[in-house]
């Protein structure tokens, strides 16, 4: 009895869960196709100047997307942005702006050219949000104060309107026929190319909106590209186009200076008449314009001219005109199209393979080339206007090897692939490596057989190069300086088992004003004077079992890759488990690393408010 009133019990409370089951099942909501595309993705996000607000973008799986603009501090509602994109907060703490799409579904429906973003701005005092007119882009002065919008042109060879307003005041001032913009550095200016339907009306103005006072620095029939202020100043330069005449096209450039632009003249760098060692070059707006530290000197694109194709097509017919008269062509005309026509196959004749031959003494595979067309047809020569003297120097040799302007624009670094291709063709880096004195542009060696590249900025007179260790080359003695010798900062086979030599951890940043590199081993961070090669170890990942790495806060600078930093500012980790897999950040305070904060997640996107804490 026992056994069949247990078996019984059993029975009622498994019918009880089976209908408890079915009723839950019966409440709960299904999905449907129609609700996929609501799921959810964060996009990027970035703080305030002030440290007020944050602004984060949101992406849904059917495409809308949408900002969402918080109080820092996580107090009051997020203000919703729908269809928002390309947020832009004023230095002073008072506007967003942002471009207002519309939905994937009304983009769908719209017939003709895609409906175009306007302008949106928010209030941050009030919350208050205005959508304006129709723009393809915007930009706040350094201060804040004003805002410049560019309207939609009314076709791609003319330019849009440029309005310049005020958001507290309302005043707005308009320039016609604007394809490009620029505010001064730090400053109050504004500097605009112009380009018209009829061309007689192009050319490059610069407006001051405190004053109420627009600036006509030159005009011409001609295109006028890469506008460009050195920083922190009032000089502005500029590309001037100038048509070759022949049928393909192409132009070179006249490069025009205002060393200040509301009292000096214009300087000319003539795009005529430029050349190197193999022939003619012409000024490409490919690289655009370019400042050393001290304004001395304009950095440049250059590119040899492409040989006409009309051109050489008629020098070839007249080559076979002449063969032909000799006699030579008769073997081709014998078994080729004459007697095609007089057997009356024209119709039967097989069109060419559509086949690719690669040939082993190829540098680069048909494939590869034909990837990297768009990029092959914009590789430049660097070149080097001295302002002083007027002098023009060539730079570079070779299309595939750039030159890299270091040391404030006094020196050039590039490679030299040549005696290593065969090994390249199969993903070796070795390279050799030369110095380019960019008054003169003589080369001397640097490295020999370098595996792992140079590492170098614009604002460092050292270059560090990559062995058994580092080694730091001073560029303007050449005086070489192991840094740290005996340390290894090679990964190890099991953190880097490809074939081939492992690679070093590589730099977390620079500190130009010291002399100092930040170079980082698997676990730490260590400072490394780059005169005397001194090393000294700032973290204790090697103890902890976390891995340290140099957080880039500064947000002029890319947060990818090695920045720079000033000698006693903080330094930010990111702070990485090997083990735990905790994730984390981790500030340095004086000669201790404090903790501030881990999770047992993957941490990412430090960031840090331009003018505050």
């Amino acid at each position: 009895m026992r056994v069949h009133g247990f078996v019984r019990s059993v029975g009622v409370v498994g019918a009880l869960l089976v209908a408890a089951a079915a009723v839950q099942a019966q409440a709960l909501p299904s999905l449907t196709p129609d609700q996929y595309g609501q799921w959810e993705r964060l996009g990027g996000f970035e703080l305030d100047p002030t440290g007020r607000w944050l602004v984060s973008a949101v992406t849904r799986v059917d495409g809308d997307r949408e900002l969402r603009l918080d109080r820092s501090t996580g107090n009051g509602e997020s203000i919703v942005i729908e269809h928002g994109r390309f947020p832009e907060f004023s230095r002073n703490g008072a506007w967003l702006a942002y471009r207002k799409g519309v939905s994937v579904a009304e983009a769908d429906a719209a017939d003709g050219p895609p409906t175009p973003d306007r302008l949106g701005l928010i209030d941050l005092a009030s919350g208050a949000d205005s959508v304006h007119f129709p723009v393809t882009g915007f930009s706040f002065r350094d201060d804040g104060v004003w805002l410049a919008a560019r309207g939609v042109p009314a076709a791609d060879s003319v330019g849009g309107d440029l309005i310049i307003m005020d958001p507290a005041t309302g005043a707005q001032t308009v320039i016609g026929n604007v394809s490009a913009f620029a505010w001064q550095d730090e400053g109050p200016l504004l500097a605009a190319t112009l380009s018209t339907a009829w061309g007689g009306g192009n050319g490059v103005v610069v407006f001051d909106p405190d004053a109420n006072r627009l600036s006509t620095l030159t005009s011409a029939d001609a295109d006028f590209v890469g506008l460009t202020w050195r920083e922190d100043s009032s000089t502005l330069a500029v590309l001037r186009s100038i048509p070759s005449g022949s049928e393909d096209d192409e132009v070179t450039h006249d490069v025009l200076l205002w060393e200040d632009v509301e009292s000096s003249a214009v300087r000319t760098l003539s795009g005529e008449g430029r050349s190197g060692p193999d022939g003619a070059l012409r000024v490409t707006d490919y690289a655009g314009l370019r400042f050393s530290e001290d304004g001395r000197t304009v950095f440049v694109g250059v590119r040899p001219w492409e040989t006409d194709a009309s051109e050489e097509g008629e020098a070839e017919g007249r080559t076979n005109d002449e063969e032909d008269a000799d006699g030579a062509g008769e073997s081709d005309d014998a078994s080729g199209s004459d007697t095609a026509a007089a057997d009356g196959d024209d119709d039967d004749e097989v069109a060419p393979a559509d086949v690719q031959v690669w040939h082993w003494n190829d540098d680069q595979i048909l494939r590869a080339q034909e990837y990297r067309a768009g990029a092959i047809a914009r590789q430049t020569l660097a070149a080097a206007w001295h302002l002083d003297g007027d002098r023009f120097v060539v730079l570079g040799r070779d299309l595939e090897e750039p030159v890299r302007i270091v040391a404030g624009g006094k020196w050039g670094v590039v490679p030299d692939y040549g005696p290593y291709l065969f090994e390249r063709r199969f993903g070796a880096g070795t390279t050799d490596w030369y110095r380019v004195d960019v008054a003169t542009g003589e080369r001397t060696p640097l490295v020999e057989g370098a595996e792992f590249g140079l590492y170098a900025i614009e604002e460092e007179s050292s270059v560090l190069a990559y062995g058994d260790g580092w080694t730091a080359i001073d560029l303007e003695t050449l005086r070489r300086t192991p840094i740290g010798e005996g340390r290894s900062f090679t990964r190890s086979l099991a953190d880097y088992d490809y074939p081939g030599p492992r690679p070093p951890w590589g730099v977390g940043a620079w500190i130009p004003d010291a002399d100092q590199v930040l170079l980082y081993d698997r676990h730490d961070v260590w400072r490394a004077d780059l005169n005397d090669g001194a090393l000294t170890r700032i973290t204790s990942g090697a103890d902890e079992g976390v891995a340290y790495r140099v957080v880039n806060l500064d947000p002029d600078q890319s947060p990818f890759g090695a920045g720079v930093r000033e000698e006693g500012t903080d330094l930010w980790f990111s702070t990485f488990g090997l083990r735990t897999k905790v994730g984390g950040y981790a500030r340095l305070d004086g000669d201790e690393v404090r903790p501030l904060l881990e999770r047992d997640a993957r941490v990412t996107g430090l960031a840090r408010a331009q003018d505050a804490d």
